[in-house]
């Protein structure tokens, strides 16, 4: 048993509001003072075959001096500062450069097209975006309608490429300064993060995590995950997820491993293959590639050497009973289930070496935290009955506000407890068992899909007079999306309108928001007060 008092203690850092921690000293510099300087921090698998090795001391030495190129352009302690690039070495400098100028890091998927980085930067009124030259003409397509914009950080890696517009800067300038030990003072209150999370009604709202989430993230991926020192860990979430942040940065770095990047799409023999090669020991993942894993015929994978694997974990969406089976007979490990959300930070429930698995079940909240399933009272429910799955506040990562959306987050915290949005129930023995989301938001493939937003981008089509977005269940990503449109005139052909209809919401918001099904209707079914009714939607697309 453990609690968090043991976990500052261990970190040696005092939680008081107004005491001194900045998170990019924390998982670099203190690392270094720690004798981990000469050691690989993130080993940067590059698809040109050609590795890359991040130490502690280059991480430490360049955070710094980006932290004061940042200073240079004005940015200010609490600016908020977006990254808009793959799995690049710079996207890790860059990270902890951020932290350590004291301004508020906001991680946008690759992936992302002009609307939904619009949508995101508008909001958080950013100030500077660092961004990899192949995205930047999403970016250029946008900045007109961003204000607040003042600087552009282009990563460039073609030599010939030219900047071409003032406020646009060459990521490699900041290599001309020496400021290798340059760090923001900032304390345990001070915000950090900004992840923005889908909403069913409305545009993504930004959750707020401030520098003191690191004593969950540190606190979970030691007693959680099982990180060690001496491990090479592989968190294969995107940075954009609170996942890839929390576990793919944070967590494992403050634990002082080595750990794997991959910046290729991921397939059965790619993650086989790094496994193998690299001798990963911690394998952090989502269902869907270990589904897409199982589903590869053995004689295709049995000449692969995975036994340096000791410890498998997984996160982002419900964990079938029937991977836990195959990764047993496959690994001979079991996968480990784990839940947590944006607005929570770090794992919640998890299970854990110290718990027999269920399979099926999400496992038991960890030790410090207490998580409830409530009834339609916000009492706690019975036993064995479903519920809304609620936690006490407060715990260490817990975001602090939505940003600007004081009504929302208040909204959020009712008798006591915080809301999750999902619905679970717990066993006799405290298990809990993920049943459904208490609202309409899509879980594809572990990415979080608002319904709102794929919805707004169907509509601009001049053809069509309204839509509807709902979640369809699929043996492979969870959820598969679903449209339902109205026309308000008859198209050419249905076929290729379907295409270019997926080829836009691919572009203008990212592949993963694009419909698996579209399909034309005459109307949509709507209550009196014109709110659509979903669950007739749900009923006909199954």
């Amino acid at each position: 048993m453990w609690n968090w008092n043991d976990v500052v203690r261990d970190l040696g850092l005092d939680l008081s509001p107004k005491r001194k921690l900045n998170i990019g000293y924390e998982i670099t510099d203190k690392k270094c003072n720690e004798g981990l300087g000469d050691k690989t921090a993130i080993l940067c698998k590059r698809t040109s075959g050609i590795d890359v090795h991040l130490t502690y001391k280059y991480l430490a030495e360049e955070s710094s001096k980006f932290a004061a190129f940042l200073k240079k352009l004005n940015i200010s302690k609490g600016d908020r500062v977006f990254l808009y690039s793959d799995k690049t070495p710079e996207l890790y400098v860059s990270i902890i450069g951020i932290f350590k100028a004291g301004a508020v890091l906001g991680p946008l998927f690759s992936s992302f097209g002009p609307t939904a980085i619009l949508d995101r930067l508008y909001d958080s009124n950013a100030s500077t975006v660092i961004v990899q030259e192949s995205l930047l003409k999403n970016l250029l397509a946008v900045r007109g309608n961003l204000h607040g914009l003042k600087n552009i950080i282009v990563i460039i890696n073609n030599t010939g490429y030219s900047l071409p517009q003032d406020g646009i800067y060459d990521f490699n300038a900041y290599k001309l300064l020496n400021s290798t030990d340059f760090c923001e003072s900032t304390y345990a209150d001070d915000p950090a993060i900004i992840h923005y999370t889908s909403g069913t009604t409305g545009k993504p709202k930004g959750a707020l995590h401030v520098h003191s989430a690191m004593i969950g993230h540190y606190a979970t991926a030691k007693h959680v995950l099982t990180l060690k020192e001496e491990d090479t860990y592989w968190c294969t979430a995107d940075i954009a997820w609170v996942t890839g942040m929390s576990y793919g940065v944070i967590g494992s770095l403050s634990n002082g491993v080595t750990q794997i990047s991959a910046e290729s799409n991921l397939n059965t023999h790619s993650i086989m293959e790094t496994i193998q090669k690299y001798g990963v020991t911690v394998l952090y993942t989502a269902p869907t590639l270990l589904r897409m894993m199982m589903r590869e015929k053995p004689d295709n994978i049995k000449h692969y050497n995975v036994t340096s694997l000791r410890h498998i974990a997984s996160v982002g969406e419900a964990l079938n009973p029937e991977i836990i089976k195959w990764s047993q007979n496959y690994f001979g490990l079991p996968v480990y289930d784990t839940w947590f959300q944006t607005e929570t930070g770090c794992i919640i429930v998890a299970n854990t070496p110290e718990i027999t698995i269920k399979p099926g079940s999400m496992g038991k909240p960890i030790p410090p935290v207490e998580v409830e399933i409530l009834n339609n009272l916000l009492e706690p429910a019975t036993v064995g009955s479903v519920g809304y799955m609620a936690i006490k506040p407060p715990w260490p990562s817990m975001f602090k506000i939505y940003w600007e959306r004081q009504d929302v987050y208040d909204d959020k915290f009712k008798n006591g407890w915080y809301l999750t949005g999902d619905k679970a129930k717990k066993d006799e023995e405290g298990y809990f068992w993920f049943v459904g989301r208490d609202d309409d938001i899509i879980n594809t493939a572990g990415h979080l899909v608002s319904p709102f937003e794929v919805e707004s981008a169907l509509v601009e089509n001049p053809a069509i007079y309204e839509a509807a977005v709902i979640g369809v269940p699929d043996s492979m990503l969870g959820e598969k999306i679903k449209a339902f449109i109205v026309l308000k005139q008859e198209v050419a052909s249905l076929g290729q309108f379907k295409v270019d209809l997926r080829s836009y919401i691919r572009n203008m918001i990212s592949p993963f928001a694009v419909p698996q099904e579209i399909e034309v209707i005459d109307s949509l079914p709507k209550t009196n007060s014109g709110k659509i009714i979903r669950r007739l939607l749900k009923n006909a697309g199954n």
